[in-house]
């Protein structure tokens, strides 16, 4: 039997943890209102940015409005002030501009901590796309049940509501969805990485089907391998050795990988972990097949004392394909802040412009992705090179951030290195 002071005591937990879920969902509400506070915050900086009106600052080429300027200066400063994507901040950006000016309703209900910031987001997300007509009726309807429900639970009342209350065709509504295809990277631990594929239904269910017809064969043929492995292998079969249908695209293309391998590991001393570049590293035996099989090699001389990489300039304009592929290896990836787009998808952009003096030779050059290569010239921010590769950026609000290059290879062990040193008529280790 359960004395009266057990009893007592349980009464007492229980109103304590009581007390605690009451405070958590408070503190959960008060996270709402910030939120709207930042929101309305963001909105207002961006009217400020829009007032502001700053002009182009490139000197050639097609120019951008100053919208376009104001636009992109405060998504670049908001990205790197709260380190996010800028593909985040613009969509913070586009939610505070919705908040503030279409779905005044939807703001003042998470003022009131009624929802989650996500919430929020959702509505906005999904009623900036239907006509302004419909706008009103939508967000009625999702305010009547959103506080009672999950993030998952309102996105898919979104979805619903927004076939029920536009007039928009599904064609159209097709039409204007394919515009948005895309095709992206994720990298993933252990070697691996996910491949997001956003295209029109039927082309995906094509696929799916193409995958499961050679898989079944291939089990049929009596593969070990399992019917989701044979899948996977078949499609990307067909990538690579494949071609492309669309009018104009150059024909044998093939698939560009670079990897780097520390000499004196091919010499079988465990130094370093081999580097798939625009990945990170992988295993020893993947490495050694690639360096095994793979038909021709850049060679990148290498200091084994101080595992710094080393090259020669040069004075031209364009960097030479052997200088170009350098500068991507030694960078690795876009060296705009907080950017992670791989160097083998970016420009090699001279850090002082080469029309304003700037050589062409590796304290010079940088790869930029196309986006911020265009960030560098149309806005205000600017750059410079420092010592050991470091860039150090100037925001158009005058914040600075400097951004250095990913871990270079270790120095090689002072035993190793005293083994494999060439002597005076050698050439030096690559």
């Amino acid at each position: 039997m359960t004395s009266t002071a057990q009893l007592s005591r349980n009464s007492t937990a229980l109103e304590s943890l009581r007390a605690e879920v009451e405070a958590i969902v408070e503190a959960d509400r008060e996270v709402a209102r910030i939120h709207a506070r930042r929101a309305e915050r963001i909105h207002r900086a961006r009217q400020l940015a829009l007032e502001l009106s700053p002009g182009d600052q490139s000197t050639g080429g097609p120019q951008w409005s100053r919208t376009q300027v104001a636009e992109r200066q405060l998504a670049t400063e908001l990205a790197v002030g709260l380190r996010v994507t800028e593909n985040e901040a613009r969509r913070l950006m586009s939610t505070g501009e919705g908040l503030a000016e279409s779905f005044t309703a939807t703001l003042a209900a998470l003022s009131n901590g009624q929802f989650s910031y996500r919430h929020a987001h959702i509505v906005v997300r999904f009623g900036a796309a239907l006509p302004a007509e419909a706008q009103a009726e939508f967000e009625q309807r999702m305010l009547a049940d959103a506080a009672d429900l999950t993030v998952v639970q309102v996105e898919n009342l979104a979805r619903r509501l927004t076939e029920e209350v536009q007039h928009e065709t599904a064609i159209e509504r097709f039409e204007r969805a394919a515009a948005s295809r895309y095709f992206a990277r994720e990298n993933a631990p252990d070697g691996m990485a996910y491949l997001t594929h956003y295209l029109p239904a039927v082309e995906a269910v094509a696929i799916e089907s193409m995958a499961n017809s050679i898989a079944n064969s291939a089990r049929k043929a009596g593969d070990p391998r399992t019917l989701t492995q044979l899948r996977v292998d078949a499609i990307s079969d067909l990538i690579l050795s494949g071609s492309s249908s669309i009018p104009g695209v150059a024909a044998g293309i093939r698939p560009k990988v670079a990897v780097t391998v520390p000499a004196l590991s091919l010499l079988g001393h465990d130094t370093e972990p081999a580097t798939l570049e625009g990945y990170g590293p992988i295993d020893e035996h993947t490495a050694g097949h690639l360096v095994a099989s793979a038909p021709s090699f850049l060679r990148v001389l290498t200091d084994p004392v101080t595992g710094s990489l080393l090259t020669e300039g040069q004075k031209r304009y364009r960097p030479v394909a052997i200088l170009d592929d350098f500068v991507k290896l030694l960078h690795r990836s876009c060296r705009f802040p907080q950017c992670t787009r791989p160097a083998g998808d970016s420009d090699t952009d001279h850090t002082h412009d080469h029309g304003l003096g700037g050589k062409t030779y590796i304290l010079n050059l940088a790869p930029l992705c196309p986006t911020h290569h265009r960030v560098k010239h149309h806005t205000s921010w600017s750059v410079r090179q420092l010592a050991d590769h470091v860039l150090e950026w100037t925001s158009p609000l005058g914040h600075i951030t400097r951004t250095s290059p990913p871990v270079r290879m270790r120095p090689a062990p002072a035993d190793l290195v005293d083994q494999h040193l060439p002597g005076d008529d050698e050439p030096p280790p690559f």
